[in-house]
């Protein structure tokens, strides 16, 4: 007699073993998908509100200076109560201003890798390095932290979908973004390197 038939054949014990139908089973396991996803897709709504409205802001003012943006996000993070250091490098050749499009997908990826290394890795300081490759037009801006790195975080806690979207964001600009563990073996670095011409230089063979 299989194991099935033994448990009904006991009116006592099949009374206390409900059938589960393939129905109830569907949604029980919907219901489970849907608690998991709940807190990532809340996270994504925070997030593009956020692109919209840096979005908006430089659609008015048509071109922004990316410093001040991540300067901004930094003192937005310590007004609600991080106790995490942050700390912004600007090389001297920076450009001072560049398109609003470039603006907007670099801060986007920079709050992101941000928000990962803190929210994710636990990090105590978040380092922000933006200079030029020597002798061309591409910006590298480089996001370290200190915090558990990649490998030793959760599965479920890896911020697989905030590196996907970086690496869409650095693409449409014809760049990419590469990741790897920080120096010293601790903590996560991210680097962005796209083509970022200052507004109003001059186009290459003009």
């Amino acid at each position: 007699m299989s194991p099935r038939r033994r448990v009904q054949s006991s009116p006592t014990i099949a009374k206390h073993v409900p059938e589960v139908t393939s129905e109830e089973l569907g949604k029980f396991l919907a219901r489970e998908l849907h608690d998991n996803l709940l807190e990532q897709s809340t996270r994504k709504a925070l997030a593009d509100l956020r692109a919209l409205l840096v979005e908006l802001r430089l659609q008015r003012q048509h071109e922004e200076d990316l410093i001040s943006l991540i300067r901004r996000g930094m003192l937005e993070r310590k007004g609600r109560g991080t106790s995490v250091e942050f700390e912004l490098q600007v090389a001297r050749e920076w450009p001072e201003r560049m398109s609003a499009k470039t603006a907007i997908e670099l801060h986007l990826i920079v709050s992101e890798a941000i928000d990962n290394a803190v929210h994710h890795g636990g990090a105590r300081k978040v380092q922000v390095a933006m200079c030029l490759e020597p002798g061309s037009d591409m910006a590298v801006v480089t996001i370290t932290d200190d915090g558990t790195g990649m490998d030793a975080r959760p599965s479920g806690d890896r911020p697989g979908f905030g590196i996907v979207g970086m690496q869409e964001r650095a693409g449409l600009l014809g760049g990419q973004v590469s990741l790897a563990a920080a120096p010293g073996g601790r903590g996560t670095r991210v680097q962005v390197t796209v083509p970022a011409p200052a507004v109003g230089a001059p186009k290459p063979g003009g």
